[in-house]
């Protein structure tokens, strides 16, 4: 038999640690995750190693079937897109104005916080393609197990929020800081002085 190539030998340890919680959470009588609503928020602690496993053999075949090119640019380039559609959802509170066990229109959704239409629309459509929120029908909206977070956990709507209205720009500067202070130990010489000042 041919030696497995470096793609194919990372999907072993993806199929084994899959298998591990598919059969812990079957042995418990638990829900798999999936994007469904009622898909549980978190998996049991019991299954947290296996889970870091898996993301970490995960994360590793997507870094090496893109390549380093594709890695780079993905990492600069478009990760900054899903933050700014999570911020709109979270900063004009569009989670809540769908009811979690029904649907509104993007219509509704934009009227309801005296949003334009269209760009209230390309911020879910946007964020669905993250699995936040799905389009049940053509321009109707429903909450996914991910966006009902967004309605149900006020602290993880306080963790994003400061997230991104407080340290992503200092970290924005963090750069600007080296560069201005160069190896300055000073409290006031960071990233966080330039982006709040």
């Amino acid at each position: 038999m041919a030696a497995l190539l470096p793609v194919s030998s990372k999907t072993l340890p993806i199929q084994v640690q899959s298998g591990q919680i598919e059969e812990f959470l079957f042995s418990c009588g638990l829900q798999s995750p999936s994007f469904d609503i009622t898909s549980p928020s978190d998996l049991p602690l019991a299954l947290h190693t296996a889970r870091a496993k898996l993301l970490e053999a995960a994360d590793e075949l997507v870094l090496l079937v893109q390549g380093p090119l594709q890695s780079l640019t993905s990492l600069v380039g478009y990760s900054h897109n899903a933050r700014n559609s999570i911020h709109a959802i979270v900063r004009f509170d569009l989670a809540t104005t769908i009811p979690i066990d029904s649907t509104s229109t993007f219509e509704e959704v934009a009227t309801a916080r005296g949003l334009d239409s269209g760009d209230t629309t390309r911020i879910l459509r946007h964020a669905m393609t993250y699995r936040v929120f799905s389009e049940k029908s053509p321009g109707v909206v429903a909450h996914t197990a991910t966006s009902r977070l967004l309605v149900e956990n006020p602290s993880l709507r306080g963790w994003i929020t400061n997230t991104l209205d407080e340290l992503l720009p200092a970290a924005s500067r963090m750069v600007d800081a080296m560069e201005r202070w160069p190896g300055s130990q000073e409290p006031n010489h960071t990233g966080w002085n330039l982006a709040h000042a």
